[in-house]
C-alpha cells in the first residue's frame, strides 16, 4: 500500500459522507482520466500466472485527493470542482 492509500484510509475511517464524496471523485477521475488518456498502466499478475495490463488512477492523483481530504475540500467543493482541480494541477504541486 502507498502513502496516499494510507492517508486516505486513515482520514476516511468513520467519515461516511466524506468517504462517499471521495468514492465519487475517484469514479470521476477514472472516467475523465480515461477520456483524456491519462490513466496509468500497470501489469498485474493473473490467477494462472500470466500478467495482464490494467489502467489505474495515477498515484499523484491519489496524493492530491488525500491532501484535499485532509484540508477539508470534500465538504467545501463539489465533486466536479475537486476532480477538475486534481486534473488541472501540474506535476509536483499540491492542491
Amino acid at each position: 500500500m502507498t502513502d496516499a492509500h494510507d492517508r486516505l484510509g486513515v482520514f476516511m475511517s468513520g467519515r461516511a459522507p466524506e468517504a462517499l464524496i471521495a468514492a465519487l471523485v475517484l469514479t470521476r477521475l477514472v472516467v475523465e482520466g480515461g477520456e483524456l488518456g491519462e490513466l496509468a498502466t500497470r501489469l498485474v499478475p493473473t490467477h494462472d500466472g500470466d500478467r495482464r495490463e490494467v489502467k489505474t488512477v495515477p498515484l499523484e492523483w491519489l496524493n492530491r485527493l488525500a491532501t484535499a481530504a485532509e484540508r477539508g475540500a470534500l465538504t467545501k467543493y463539489t465533486v466536479e470542482q475537486i476532480v477538475q482541480h486534481i486534473l488541472s494541477r501540474p506535476a509536483g504541486t499540491v492542491p
